[in-house]
């Protein structure tokens, strides 16, 4: 049964979306995706809105600003949802529709009105990609063109596929009969770009990682990969089939937002897919120096019969703050209770210039039990926070009160701690 308003959370990079509902009079879904912010030399993480409305328009909406609108033509064939800022405002795909509004004949893709020379491919008569095609990547963008080139057969990827990146081959591996990854594959980093990229080395088993997935780093300029992080997957399987594949064992894994001036690495002991025990966070300035602990915490986890059922932040922790680069070195420093932020937090600034870790801000937490009695935390009493992209020569703070995790009373702006007039 429709509801009239259904909100879901996705990750923008899944490679297949269930839109159950999309044949409803209005549904919104939410999404995520990374851009790379020029200005501040980062990645950041973006949630927008996916609107499918009863007039059958796909709206992409964020902040409340619509950044476009396309027109569904078929209705149950289900939509292809653009993953990234750019491919919003820039990416077109056209091509022929047949009598039953079934894409048919050549698509191909247009970037800023500009065609994608040799992109796109075939679709049959009943509306099924076939032959060979040149797909774009689900993060597609200004500074990452890389393609998927193989074959489809009635809309199924088979056999070899590959990650074509300058007109060269970076990866890739191959589809069974049925469409599913097999065997030894090279995958893509979701944090892929021209100034250096990340990707995946294992195996695919019923289209499920299993056992040793080793990661990879290329720097720009460098012509070989190096290893830099790794982990093992088990299956949990039905007579020959598998059905899942969870993390086990110690991992070293990559950072959100991994690059060049911003290495930083999560190590420790996943079991049954759950993070357990201690986790440390590790950094280094650039590839001729080590990676050194600056963060991490341990996780608790907990037990529904024999199985984890989750695992929870618990005890004192130093967190990075998202974003964190060369000349954005900021941490938190604090305590956890089951997964919650509680007491005092402290957040710290590396100054380049001196050398120095500098007490810059900072304020407390108090539980809270909402209807559901769902346990959070709000802040509360005098903080200083930091303005979003603090750095060296942008040292602006603001100090001032929250009552029960609301902004109230008066507001001061400091720059390096002096404060400016209003």
């Amino acid at each position: 049964m429709c509801k009239p308003y259904d909100l879901q959370y996705h990750r923008a990079q899944q490679k297949e979306l269930q839109i159950e509902n999309y044949q409803c009079q209005h549904s919104i879904s939410e999404y995520q995706y990374i851009y790379w912010d020029f200005e501040n030399r980062r990645f950041k993480k973006i949630k927008y809105e996916v609107s499918f409305t009863k007039e059958k328009q796909i709206k992409y909406i964020q902040n409340g600003q619509v950044l476009r609108i396309e027109q569904a033509i078929n209705s149950l064939q289900k939509p292809d949802i653009l993953t990234n800022l750019e491919q919003i405002k820039y990416l077109q795909w056209s091509g022929k529709y047949g009598q039953n509004t079934m894409k048919i004949g050549r698509w191909s893709a247009t970037w800023n009105k500009d065609i994608i020379l040799e992109s796109g491919g075939y679709y049959s008569e009943d509306g099924q990609k076939q032959g060979l095609w040149r797909d774009l990547t689900r993060n597609y963008w200004s500074e990452a063109k890389v393609y998927e080139i193989g074959l489809y057969i009635d809309n199924k990827r088979s056999g070899k596929w590959k990650y074509i990146y300058n007109n060269n081959e970076i990866g890739g591996g191959f589809y069974d009969e049925q469409g599913e990854k097999i065997g030894k594959w090279i995958e893509l980093s979701e944090y892929f770009w021209k100034q250096g990229y990340v990707v995946y080395d294992g195996e695919y088993k019923n289209g499920k990682r299993y056992g040793v997935w080793n990661v990879l780093h290329k720097r720009n300029g460098q012509k070989q990969l190096k290893l830099i992080g790794f982990g093992s997957y088990e299956n949990t399987q039905e007579d020959d089939l598998i059905l899942d594949s969870v993390k086990v064992g110690k991992w070293v894994e990559l950072n959100y937002g991994f690059w060049d001036l911003a290495q930083i690495l999560h190590t420790g002991t996943y079991k049954e897919g759950k993070k357990i025990g201690r986790w440390d966070i590790l950094y280094r300035i650039s590839n001729n120096k080590p990676f050194e602990i600056i963060g991490g915490g341990t996780y608790d986890d907990r037990l529904e019969g024999q199985v984890i059922s989750s695992s929870l932040k618990n005890g004192k922790w130093i967190e990075l703050i998202e974003g964190f680069w060369r000349d954005n070195q900021i941490t938190y420093k604090g305590e956890y209770h089951n997964g919650v932020k509680v007491g005092q937090w402290d957040i710290y600034y590396y100054n380049e210039d001196t050398e120095d870790i500098e007490l810059t801000g900072g304020g407390s937490y108090i539980e809270k039990v909402n209807d559901q009695n769902i346990v959070s935390s709000v802040k509360i009493g005098k903080w200083i926070e930091l303005i979003d992209n603090f750095e060296s020569e942008i040292q602006v703070t603001f100090i001032g009160e929250y009552d029960n995790g609301k902004k109230v009373g008066r507001w001061d702006t400091f720059y390096k701690k002096e404060q400016l007039q209003n």
